[in-house]
């Protein structure tokens, strides 16, 4: 005589399959979403320490040294870029 699965399992596999995807689709979007703010996060600072290096040579310590002058740069640096 033959033994007769139970059919109770039947839709587990596609259940487990849709669980399994949408995480992966959650698991690529945070690591999209991560390197898009840490490549924002280097971009502002590159351009942050290029404007003090722009500003750099005002704020040395020659008799001619004005920081105001140095602030002024580094903040039109900034607004252009």
């Amino acid at each position: 005589m033959a033994v007769r699965r139970e059919r109770d399992e039947r839709g587990a596999f596609f259940i487990i399959w849709a669980v399994l995807l949408v995480s992966l689709l959650v698991m690529v979007a945070l690591v999209i979403d991560l390197g898009a703010t840490r490549a924002g996060r280097r971009t502002l600072q590159s351009t942050v320490d290029l404007a003090a290096l722009a500003a750099g040579p005002s704020f040395g310590t020659k008799a001619g040294a004005d920081p105001q002058a140095g602030c002024r740069e580094a903040f039109g640096y900034l607004a252009d870029n």
